[in-house]
């Protein structure tokens, strides 16, 4: 069970640690934001035995850029013209650039396709949406949790490896 402010260590296979977090605030300071507190409504902070603390950030928004033609549609709603807005995209740029060891920050939305954005080539650092809504027949299932799961995957195996932009960049911070 998640708890506001407190975090829930996940332990699996490998030498990375991971932990969960909900609405943790980060205040102004050296372990949290530079410019103002922030609170992300979920937070990952991971920790390879070697390295520092990376943070992925993520934010539920539960309204469309195009909300009207989301509803409009004859038979229902029309998701594919649907999108994360603007004003949160913009939110999730506060997060990852103010909050300090933010890798990403990326809103969760209902929509039906999501969007991954990097300054670079490679996985991170970056942000964007993320689809997600509850199936028709619900169960707990939720459409684009395999997108996420994915991504998730792919964070995992980009931060072990020594070989990208972010670890050389480590690298020569430390030595620095």
């Amino acid at each position: 069970v998640l708890v506001r402010g407190q975090g829930l260590r996940l332990e699996g296979p490998g030498a990375l640690q991971a932990t969960l977090w909900f609405n943790r605030t980060f205040g102004v300071g050296e372990a949290g934001s530079w410019s103002r507190p922030m609170r992300p409504d979920i937070s990952v902070e991971l920790r390879a035995p070697e390295g520092e603390a990376v943070w992925l950030h993520f934010d539920a928004k539960y309204r469309l850029e195009a909300l009207w033609s989301a509803w409009a549609g004859p038979d229902g709603p029309d998701l594919e013209e649907a999108w994360a807005k603007r004003e949160d995209l913009l939110k999730m740029h506060a997060y990852r650039d103010a909050i300090r060891g933010s890798v990403g920050a990326y809103v969760l939305f209902p929509g039906l396709q999501g969007e991954h954005l990097s300054p670079y080539q490679e996985l991170l650092p970056g942000l964007g949406a993320f689809a997600l809504r509850p199936t028709e027949r619900w169960a707990g299932e939720v459409e684009g949790q395999s997108e996420l799961e994915r991504f998730l995957r792919g964070v995992v195996g980009h931060l072990r490896s020594p070989y990208t932009q972010r670890a050389r960049a480590e690298f020569w911070h430390g030595r620095a």
